[in-house]
């Protein structure tokens, strides 16, 4: 997802208090996957500035992680679908 769009998620989810600064950093470190973003946004909505950065300085350590752990939570999903729905993502 480019920056402008996953940006935009993170804001329609964690709107406000809204630091645009802040808020670029932990985009940044969701590694812009949707799904990370939208969790983060939403558990972040109405929190403090401060709320903000420790969630900044938790997730940045495990940037990696959480792509590895997100990825593999959307291959179980997919390995689950029926052929039918299966057929959607092209394979």
């Amino acid at each position: 997802m480019d920056n402008g769009r996953a940006l935009e998620l993170f804001h329609k989810h964690a709107s406000i208090p809204w630091n645009p600064k802040i808020g670029k950093r932990i985009v940044k470190a969701t590694g812009q996957v949707p799904f990370v973003i939208e969790v983060i946004g939403s558990l972040l909505h109405e929190k403090t500035i401060e709320d903000w950065r420790k969630m900044e300085d938790l997730i940045k350590p495990h940037f990696r992680e959480i792509l590895k752990d997100c990825r593999e939570i959307l291959k179980i999903c997919y390995e689950a679908l029926d052929e039918k729905r299966n057929k959607y993502f092209g394979t």
